[in-house]
């Protein structure tokens, strides 16, 4: 998971560079990856609607 959450920080500042706009981008990117790993784990791994 760590690897995962690395990889969006770099994708972020390669993309925006190391500002408050990055920061903010980056924080919405690691929210975002917490939403889908809690929607995962509440379902057992199972399907989960992309919609959630």
């Amino acid at each position: 998971m760590l690897t995962v959450a690395i990889s969006i920080v770099k994708m972020t500042l390669r993309k925006t560079g190391p500002d408050a706009a990055a920061r903010e981008a980056l924080i919405g990117r690691l929210h975002a990856l917490a939403r889908a790993y809690e929607l995962l784990s509440d379902s057992a791994w199972t399907r989960v609607s992309l919609r959630d």
